[in-house]
């Protein structure tokens, strides 16, 4: 087989399997007139009361955050990494797994946003049929909770006992949203790891579920140093691939195995090039 360049592999992968079908943006419409209004004076009261925009953002920033967000519902003060830290135990009760929920904030928890994911012995992500629609998580928005500050509380969430996957061997969760406070001062905060409804176990991009594209990764990984690009290219593709509509999977699976067939022969032969003396 012809050695190729390694140009190719410093692209995502899923914007060549997607060449055949390019979708082209509508015209753009002509905005209509604006009519333009004399804005009315502030009163008194508006000057002198503070916006309640400015004020969510000082909630933050006198919380040390700075990576954006106002403290509203809607536009919730942004984190690094996970919000919340939630353990599964090893018990399981009918209404779900019992987590054991870590809030590191002097602060109670009153609402969470969480995502409870399951897999096999493998790292496989599971699936359950429910009503007809195929669930890849249990997912749970602005659910009431009451999670004390500095303590760790036990908390069941996920699928109840009877509908847990049968071949899980791990089950996990993402909380990448928590709101503290009443409904008149709550403040609410976000991740920066956005909810995902593919995600691989301890919050990696996963398998792909296609062996020669698992195989180019694991290559990559092996020498990284040698391959970089190729290996952050290889990790963005397989995250878009990951939260990919289960009909698109299925068009773009061909094409990229065998892109990741010929990244293999090519990766394999510049090691060796590399580790010749």
């Amino acid at each position: 087989m012809k050695v190729e360049t390694l140009a190719w592999l410093l692209a995502p992968l899923l914007l060549v399997a997607c060449e055949d079908e390019v979708i082209q943006p509508p015209p753009p419409q002509p905005e209509p007139a604006a009519t333009e209004v004399a804005p009315a004076p502030p009163t008194a009261s508006a000057k002198a009361a503070p916006s309640a925009s400015a004020a969510a953002v000082d909630r933050c920033k006198e919380r040390g955050l700075d990576h954006g967000g106002t403290g509203t519902a809607e536009d919730r003060c942004k984190l690094e990494g996970d919000v919340l830290v939630a353990t599964a135990t090893e018990r399981t009760e009918d209404a779900g797994t019992v987590f054991s929920v870590d809030n590191p904030w002097e602060d109670e928890v009153t609402r969470i946003w969480v995502a409870v994911y399951y897999y096999d012995a493998e790292g496989k992500q599971l699936t359950v049929e429910q009503q007809g629609k195929t669930l890849r998580l249990a997912r749970k928005d602005d659910m009431t909770v009451k999670l004390p500050g500095k303590t760790k509380t036990e908390l069941p969430l996920g699928f109840p006992k009877a509908e847990i996957p049968p071949d899980t061997a791990k089950i996990q969760a993402h909380v990448w949203a928590f709101g503290i406070g009443t409904a008149t001062d709550a403040i609410f905060f976000q991740s920066e790891t956005p909810f995902s409804e593919f995600r691989g176990v301890d919050g990696g991009d996963g398998p792909t579920g296609i062996v020669p594209c698992d195989n180019y990764r694991a290559l990559l990984e092996s020498c990284p140093k040698q391959f970089p690009d190729a290996l952050d290219a290889m990790r963005k593709s397989l995250r878009q691939f990951n939260n990919s509509a289960p009909q698109m999977k299925e068009r773009l699976s061909s094409s990229l195995s065998q892109r990741c067939e010929k990244g293999i022969t090519v990766v394999e032969e510049k090691c060796k090039e590399a580790a010749a003396p």
